[in-house]
């Protein structure tokens, strides 16, 4: 049971992104029925459609601390950081494990096994402190900043075409909602 305390957390769980969630797995569940190998087809339902929808609900219901949520980005931060400087020692020393170090596109995969493994968890990281640096307007926006470009350059050299364009999709959607409600915002208090 979702207990929800704050009023934006009420209005997206019962609000039009439910319906949007629903329709997402709804999909994926009619997918799911027409593939030749059911087994394999159930794991990755689960893996990628339903247990995100699942934790991005529990963790709006359970969780509205604010010092919850900076804790969580701040691992987020720390994650990518990590993996993003462990992959470009990879570059740097042509350390890459085969078949990625073949060649003069040499692909980054950080301790993972192949690259598009490594692009699938920087590209959310990495639109997520997107959203945070472009809040930020604390002393920590040149750190903040500085980790966000050294997780790019490391989703750059995984090249994985699919997280790049991923990332830039989010990348600009946050942008656009940012500006969006700044907007918003400028106008209720013109009104006022």
């Amino acid at each position: 049971i979702i207990r929800i305390k704050l009023p934006i957390v009420k209005n997206v769980v019962s609000g039009h992104f439910f319906y949007l969630s629903l329709f997402f797995i709804l999909s994926a569940t009619i997918v799911l029925l027409y593939s030749p190998n059911l087994r394999g087809a159930l794991g990755i339902w689960k893996a990628y459609f339903l247990e995100p929808v699942l934790f991005f609900y529990i963790l709006l219901g359970e969780n509205n601390d604010k010092h919850f949520l900076k804790n969580i980005l701040i691992s987020l931060y720390l994650l990518g950081f990590y993996l993003s400087i462990l992959g470009i020692y990879q570059l740097l020393t042509n350390s890459m494990p085969e078949p990625w170090n073949l060649g003069l596109d040499g692909r980054i995969t950080s301790f993972f096994e192949y690259p598009n493994a490594l692009a699938l968890l920087l590209a959310p990281i990495l639109v997520v402190s997107f959203s945070d640096v472009v809040a930020s307007k604390s002393y920590l926006f040149i750190t903040k900043l500085f980790i966000w470009l050294v997780i790019l350059i490391a989703l750059i050299f995984t090249k994985s075409l699919g997280g790049v364009i991923a990332s830039l999709a989010g990348v600009c959607f946050v942008y656009y909602l940012s500006m969006r409600f700044q907007h918003c915002s400028l106008q209720r208090s013109r009104n006022y």
